[in-house]
């Protein structure tokens, strides 16, 4: 579980303001932070972006091969 605290703009101190709280839970496994390139966080006023990427994967099972 991701959680941040919120901050006010006037504040130049690294201290956060106010309790934790959660801004995603990242509950689809297919969504992972990238392993290939760096991971790159944006903030705004009112948004936290984060690059994800989508990942995918299948396991075969071949019956019977020696048959």
């Amino acid at each position: 579980m991701t959680k941040t605290r919120k901050a006010t703009p006037s504040e130049l101190s690294p201290e956060p303001v106010g309790d934790p709280f959660r801004v995603t839970a990242f509950e689809r496994p297919s969504l992972m932070v990238p392993q290939q390139i760096e991971p790159v966080l944006s903030l705004s006023q009112d948004r936290l972006v984060l690059t994800l990427e989508e990942v995918s994967g299948a396991i075969w099972v071949l019956d019977n091969v020696d048959r």
